[in-house]
C-alpha cells in the first residue's frame, strides 16, 4: 500500500507529509537541523502507528518499506548515500514504530528510490513480505 500526503497532520489515507528536506549539507544552524530532525522522526512514528492501527499497514514484521523522494521540477538527484541520509529520520521514525532496531534488524527490508513530481514530498510504502532466508 502506498501514502502519501500534501498537507501537514491530515492524518487520512494519505498521511506522510514532510514538507523540508534535512539533507547532510544543510546550512541552517545546528540547533534547527536537529529540532527539524526530532519533528520528522515523530511525526513518521506516530503515522505509521495511525496507519497500524487503521490496518493500512501490517502491523509486525516481516515487511518491505520502500522511502521515496519525489523530487520538485528544478531539484536535482541524490546519489544512493545522500538519498539514503536524507530520509534516515523517516526510516528511524518507522523502525520506532515497530519497534525494531532500523540497522540491526533481519525482518525488515529498506529500499529507497527517487521519482520526479510536481511537487517534492517523501512517499512511504510498507508491505509485507516473505523475505529470503525467514
Amino acid at each position: 500500500m502506498q501514502l502519501m500526503q500534501s498537507e501537514p497532520l491530515d492524518l487520512g489515507m494519505e498521511a506522510l507529509s514532510l514538507n523540508y528536506w534535512l539533507g547532510g549539507n544543510s546550512h541552517k544552524a545546528r540547533i534547527i537541523r536537529s529540532g527539524q530532525a526530532k519533528k520528522q522522526r515523530r511525526r513518521a512514528t506516530m503515522l505509521v502507528l495511525y496507519w497500524i492501527r487503521s490496518g493500512w499497514v501490517p502491523a509486525e514484521p516481516p515487511i518491505v518499506v520502500t522511502l521515496a523522494r519525489v523530487m520538485g521540477p528544478k531539484q536535482r538527484a541524490f546519489d544512493a548515500d545522500n538519498l539514503a541520509g536524507g530520509l534516515r529520520y523517516i526510516r528511524n521514525g518507522i523502525a520506532d514504530a515497530y519497534r525494531i532496531d532500523d540497522v540491526e534488524s533481519e525482518l525488515v527490508q529498506w529500499d529507497y528510490r527517487q521519482e520526479r513530481g510536481d511537487k517534492a514530498t517523501t512517499l512511504v510504502e510498507i508491505d509485507r513480505t516473505a523475505l529470503s532466508g525467514s
